[in-house]
């Protein structure tokens, strides 16, 4: 039997070792798996009748339908955390975005795993890229695309990046006297960041053009705003506590002028629906008093290899 250090990929790993049933997505994938882990972690498994395919076609979550890459990465996760039949995932800081690990978890949720959500909360530390990507109109000169290093926008479009445990702050900075004169141009806005560290320094990331800070915050906010959701409405504390510490170190420097705790796009209807508040005002009041508890999700059921012949009855024994 194949062991997973000796495979590139899931999908080879998950083929070399007899797997029993195959995943079909509506993106054409077709993934090798095993009848017994999957209904070890999912409830909707164990309310299905044998078969050896399970077809996701028709699953639409949370709007979009699941993709190949979202399953696989899932069972991926579940294998490594289970210890099943020897796959185990090496470290690899940044191996998700934010995107797919929000895909991640709605999947997961859909299809009644909820002790994986606890396993990939956990991973949102070791293997999640926790930041906010914004794309904003290209600058004219160029020079505030090399000076962030963001060039992989769009045409006509640069990326600005922003870390969710990293202190951003819009300033503003005047002219300079040069020979008793004041050179006769605008003020410029600067994006600068510091480190969470003692005695740090602000560091340029970018200069902002009007449009261009506008953009930046109105993107901010949406993203902060899925961020919140996904957070609280699946009970994901990991987010939940990086979404309202960037919402205090950063956000509160950046939207300055404005009423950023009252703002419907970041404190949406369904944000605080789902975090069970009033308003973004009385959210951060509850946070600040360590008042947001959400129940934990039930670990991750261990491996215990089955004969194929053996009954889901059986199987179920070990859920207890």
């Amino acid at each position: 039997m194949a062991t997973g250090s000796k495979q590139s990929s899931f999908a080879d790993f998950a083929a070399g070792t007899d797997p029993n049933i195959t995943i079909i997505t509506a993106d054409g994938g077709r993934i090798p798996a095993h009848d017994q882990v999957l209904r070890l972690v999912s409830s909707c498994m164990r309310e299905s009748p044998a078969s050896d395919t399970w077809d996701l076609r028709g699953l639409v979550v949370n709007g979009r339908p699941v993709s190949r890459f979202t399953v696989t990465a899932v069972l991926s996760e579940v294998y490594s955390g289970m210890g099943a039949l020897g796959w185990k995932l090496g470290p690899s800081p940044g191996r998700y975005s934010l995107a797919q690990l929000y895909r991640m978890l709605w999947f997961a949720d859909a299809v009644g795993c909820s002790s994986v959500m606890s396993l990939l909360a956990i991973s949102f530390s070791s293997s999640v890229r926790a930041e906010l990507v914004c794309s904003v109109a290209a600058s004219s000169s160029g020079e505030g695309a090399a000076a962030a290093g963001d060039t992989g926008g769009a045409a006509g479009s640069e990326l600005v990046t922003l870390k969710l445990d990293t202190i951003y702050k819009i300033v503003t900075k005047f002219p300079k006297l040069i020979g008793g004169r004041v050179r006769l141009r605008p003020p410029a806005r600067e994006l600068r960041c510091m480190a969470r560290e003692p005695h740090a320094k602000l560091c340029f990331v970018k200069a902002l053009s009007t449009q261009q800070e506008e953009q930046l915050l109105q993107q901010l906010a949406q993203q902060l705003e899925e961020l919140l959701f996904v957070a609280f409405r699946l009970h994901v504390k990991e987010l939940q506590k990086a979404a309202l510490r960037f919402l205090n170190i950063s956000v509160r420097h950046l939207m300055r002028n404005r009423n950023w705790w009252a703002d419907e796009a970041i404190f949406s209807q369904r944000v605080l629906a789902a975090a069970g508040s009033a308003s973004g005002e009385e959210l951060l009041r509850r946070n600040d008093m360590g008042d947001i508890i959400d129940p934990p999700h039930p670990a991750l059921p261990p491996y215990t290899p089955i004969n194929q012949g053996s009954s889901t009855s059986a199987l179920l024994q070990l859920l207890n």
